[in-house]
C-alpha cells in the first residue's frame, strides 16, 4: 500500500504498537496519523525512524500532542505536503520543518489556536521560494500576519476571525485567495493585498462583515464570491474574464 491511515479508534494501545505498524510498510507515499496524543513528542521520532521516512511525500498529523519543548525536527527529505490539525500542536512549526522544508510545496495548519503572527514570520525564510499552497484555517490568534512567499499560488485563511490586515504582504504569484469569515478584515487591509497580486483568478470573501468597498484590479479574475458581506456598498471589478460573481445577501 502507498497510503496509511492510523487512528486512535483502531486497536492501537501503546507506543510499541505504533512502531510495529509503521515498520510493516516500506513504500508509503502518504501517511495520516490521527488522535495519537498518547505518543506525545515521541511521534516525531517514530515517523523519522519509519522505513518509509525517505520516500513519504505527504504527512498529516491530527490531534497529536506536540509540546513547546519538542526537540525534534521531521527528517523526511521528499516531503511535499504537510497537514497539521488540532489544538494540541504547540511545537515551533519552523523547528519542526527545519530539516524537511527543501521540497515542501503544500502546508495546511488548521484549528491550531496557538498559531500566532510570529509563527508565520518564522517559517517564511524556510518556504519563501518553494511553497505553492498555504492554508491557515481557523487559526484564531492571527491578527496581522506577515506573508512573504514568492512562489505561492493558493492562500486560504478561512475563519481568521481576528485578522484585520496583512502588513508587508509579498506573495505576487497568488492565483487563488480565500479570506472567508475573516470578519474583522478591513477594506484598506484587503486593498493593500489585492494591489499586489495581478495574477489573481479566484477570490472568496464570504462573510467578511467589515468590508465596505472592493476594488479588484486583476484583469484575470474569473470567480468572485462576496456572499453575506452585508456592509459592502462599492464593488469595482476590472477583469473581462469574470465568469462567476456570487453576491447573495450583499449589495
Amino acid at each position: 500500500s502507498s497510503h496509511l491511515y492510523m487512528s486512535r479508534t483502531a486497536h492501537l494501545v501503546d507506543e510499541a504498537e505504533i512502531d510495529g505498524v509503521l515498520s510493516r510498510f516500506t513504500q508509503l507515499n502518504v501517511l495520516h496519523l490521527q488522535g495519537l496524543a498518547m505518543a506525545g513528542d515521541d511521534i516525531i521520532d517514530k515517523i523519522n525512524g519509519a522505513p518509509c521516512a525517505r520516500i513519504v511525500k505527504e504527512l498529516s498529523l491530527g490531534g497529536c500532542a506536540l509540546s513547546y519543548w519538542c526537540p525534534m525536527s521531521l527528517r523526511l527529505p521528499n516531503l511535499r505536503i504537510l497537514h497539521l490539525k488540532g489544538g494540541f500542536i504547540r511545537v515551533s512549526i519552523a523547528g519542526l520543518l527545519r530539516e524537511s522544508s527543501e521540497r515542501l510545496e503544500g502546508l495546511a495548519i488548521e484549528q491550531c489556536s496557538l498559531v500566532r503572527d510570529e509563527t508565520i514570520h518564522e517559517i517564511s525564510p524556510l518556504l519563501r521560494n518553494t511553497l505553492l499552497d498555504f492554508q491557515l484555517n481557523q487559526c484564531t490568534r492571527l491578527r496581522s500576519p506577515i506573508l512573504q512567499f514568492h512562489a505561492l499560488q493558493s492562500l486560504k485563511l478561512v475563519g481568521g476571525f481576528n485578522i484585520q490586515r496583512f502588513p508587508n504582504f509579498d506573495c505576487p504569484n497568488i492565483r487563488h485567495l480565500d479570506l472567508s469569515f475573516c470578519v474583522k478584515l478591513t477594506s484598506e487591509g484587503l486593498a493593500n493585498v489585492l494591489a499586489t497580486i495581478p495574477e489573481l483568478e479566484t477570490l472568496k470573501l464570504v462573510k467578511c462583515c467589515r468590508l465596505q468597498s472592493l476594488d479588484l484590479p486583476s484583469k484575470k479574475v474569473r470567480i468572485v464570491d462576496i456572499t453575506y458581506c452585508h456592509a459592502l456598498k462599492d464593488v469595482r471589478i476590472a477583469s473581462p474574464e469574470l465568469r462567476d460573481a456570487r453576491t447573495l445577501a450583499c449589495l
